[in-house]
């Protein structure tokens, strides 16, 4: 069974400055265990079915305006209805006023009541993204990743391989150290698709996004074929650096290129 990963309630809070009105337990205690948000505004007129009460719900001015043309009665079953689904959270948006029916059922029924001063629809944006990458599935791999010309390149292998040459060779010639020993391999979904990675000789993918201390960076990962294509590069970059030294910087530029398009070849050869 697939490990099933959580946010807290009070890392949301902390990290979107929300304003707690109700919390019927600690907000570390309540775990956010989906990407996804809703808007409520069709189960405020009382269609309930497909509701999934794990979703963060999202209240601005469309939803407390429909409220707030209802009669006391209306008020009380429409929330009654809706809170008693048990949702994960409630936030209202814009710093609009809360009414007070709202406050009595969300205590009433245990549900989080938060109130923050952003608009509606960058909040929803923002929060998406956290979610993404919070509960993005993940897993750990034993490996060096660098970046290399703005690409995150994971080097893995067994132990005593060269892992930690390779990468202290790139680093000396100007490439960052982004992760050692563990690396945190993220799946993200974007605009493109869903993205997945190759890890060892293992091919799921092409890209991933990686994430330790110092932050995250997009990554293309190696199986053997593509080590091999790292210490080509690595030995003409020892040579343009000979011949630069000796010689001129046009020559030495041009030698860089052809190296280029070697590795480039023999990458495509290994269908890399």
């Amino acid at each position: 069974m697939a490990e099933q990963y959580y946010i807290t309630l009070k890392k949301i809070i902390e990290d979107f400055e929300l304003e707690i009105i109700h919390l019927s337990k600690p907000a570390e205690d309540v775990h956010i265990v989906t990407n996804e948000v809703n808007r409520p505004g069709i189960v405020l007129t009382g269609y309930t079915d497909y509701f999934d009460p794990l979703r963060i719900q999202i209240l601005g001015w469309t939803e407390l305006g429909f409220l707030q043309n209802m009669s006391d009665k209306e008020q009380e079953e429409a929330l009654g209805k809706w809170l008693s689904l048990h949702p994960a959270a409630a936030v209202v948006t814009r710093g609009l006023e809360i009414p007070q029916c709202m406050i009595d059922a969300c205590e009433k029924y245990d549900v989080p009541l938060l109130k923050t001063h952003q608009e509606t629809s960058p909040l929803l944006a923002a929060l998406i993204a956290e979610l993404n990458r919070e509960l993005a599935p993940r897993i750990t791999r034993h490996g060096v990743l660098v970046e290399v010309y703005g690409e995150g390149v994971l080097i893995v292998g067994e132990s005593g391989a060269g892992k930690s040459e390779t990468a202290i060779e790139l680093i000396k010639r100007g490439h960052r150290l982004i992760a050692d020993d563990a690396v945190e391999i993220f799946l993200r979904v974007q605009a493109s698709g869903m993205h997945e990675s190759a890890v060892g000789v293992v091919r799921l993918g092409r890209y991933s996004y990686c994430k330790e201390q110092s932050g995250e960076k997009r990554v293309d990962l190696l199986h053997g074929c593509l080590c091999i294509s790292v210490v080509l590069f690595l030995m003409f970059s020892l040579i343009v650096e000979g011949v630069y030294m000796r010689y001129s910087r046009c020559f030495a530029a041009s030698l860089r290129v052809f190296g280029c398009v070697v590795v480039d070849v023999w990458m495509r050869c290994c269908g890399l």
